[in-house]
């Protein structure tokens, strides 16, 4: 999909157009005018023509910044900074000929040396408790139109915990930073898809926990817009899954290989169950990929779109091309999910 809008401008030279065609028909009707008023009224018509050029080329030069601010959500160590470092060395390195991405010096440098950490397992510190990190950087789609992109890294916290309790002056300030997102990314790692001994109850109470978490978090975004009931994208991200496979090093070899086929692909729901390349991890791995699908159903209804994607340090060391493309997948849900915020302004309560 071309993400570069041009229908802006073609309406803009299509109405330049049409004002010279009608100024051509003007002079030719007044030209059998009396040759005293001929001078006034060109000279009116001189400025109306002067004032809508001016205002045309104030349109062609007018700068369209939409706002994306990505929050991550997620249990203590699901895996929220890695993904945050790697989404934002996605945008540093991915899709040359489809935008340009202009990091903020802090942020790219901050992120560099996280994720060059993480090549070698050195892992960047957890996120302190209530704080949120943020990378920032610009999207440039068009000459006339950006995307100011503001990914924030979070400690994991318990929504419902943070309401029940009065939240200390640094939470209320991540509370706030969170329900101001137009996408929550929610990750999850797939350990907790996988089935332990001992811990099925456990893992229901874990799922269970981000789904009301989640909740939550819808019912406060669409209480906070007022008038306007604000609905972000959710984006599950499932992370880890370079971790649960076990056995001979040819096996997991081959895992590796499946597993790069789905990282930073977004799926719907049904897709996520159905997708052959999923299922090709999923088996293996003996993950139960039902469970994320009834969390699913108790989420989707607070967001105004549901999509999952696979997360995991093998986007590192893989394919370099044939990673692009699927970067630059989930990179353009993102844009368009800042699009369509940015369209309907949030939705009105009905």
């Amino acid at each position: 999909m071309n993400i570069i809008e041009r229908r802006p401008v073609m309406f803009i030279l299509m109405a330049v157009a049409s004002l010279g065609a009608l100024a051509i028909a003007f002079a030719a009707t007044i030209s059998s005018w009396n040759t005293a008023v001929q001078p006034v009224i060109i000279g009116v018509v001189a400025s109306v023509l002067t004032s809508v050029a001016i205002g045309f080329a104030r349109l062609l030069t007018l700068r369209k910044a939409i706002p994306l601010r990505l929050a991550t959500t997620g249990q203590r160590e699901a895996g929220k900074t890695v993904f945050a470092n790697l989404l934002f060395d996605h945008l540093m390195n991915s899709g040359e000929h489809l935008y340009s991405f202009t990091p903020e010096s802090r942020s790219a440098i901050a992120v560099y040396q996280a994720v060059r950490g993480m090549a070698v397992e050195d892992w960047p510190p957890a996120t302190v408790k209530g704080s949120v990190i943020q990378y920032d950087g610009q999207i440039r789609l068009s000459s006339r139109s950006f995307i100011n992109v503001e990914i924030g890294d979070s400690a994991g916290e318990h929504w419902i915990a943070l309401d029940a309790r009065s939240a200390r002056a640094e939470e209320a300030d991540y509370v706030a930073w969170v329900l101001s997102a137009q996408v929550i990314a929610h990750v999850v790692s797939v350990e907790t898809l996988r089935p332990q001994p001992g811990a099925l109850g456990s893992q229901r109470d874990q799922l269970a926990a981000d789904a009301e978490d989640l909740r939550l978090i819808g019912r406060l975004m669409k209480s906070a817009g007022g008038e306007r009931k604000r609905q972000p994208t959710l984006l599950v991200v499932l992370s880890k899954a370079d971790l649960i496979m076990e056995g001979s090093h040819a096996a997991r070899e081959e895992f590796s290989e499946r597993l790069e086929k789905v990282l930073y692909r977004v799926f719907s729901a049904n897709q996520l169950i159905d997708d052959p390349s999923v299922r090709a991890i999923v088996d293996p791995a003996n993950l139960d990929f039902s469970k994320l699908y009834r969390f699913s159903r108790e989420v989707e209804g607070a967001f105004a779109e549901l999509y999952f994607t696979f997360s995991s340090i093998e986007s590192l060391i893989s394919d370099q091309r044939a990673e692009i493309g699927r970067r630059i997948e989930l990179i353009t849900v993102l844009i368009d999910s800042a699009r369509r915020y940015a369209r309907s302004g949030g939705l009105r309560a009905r």
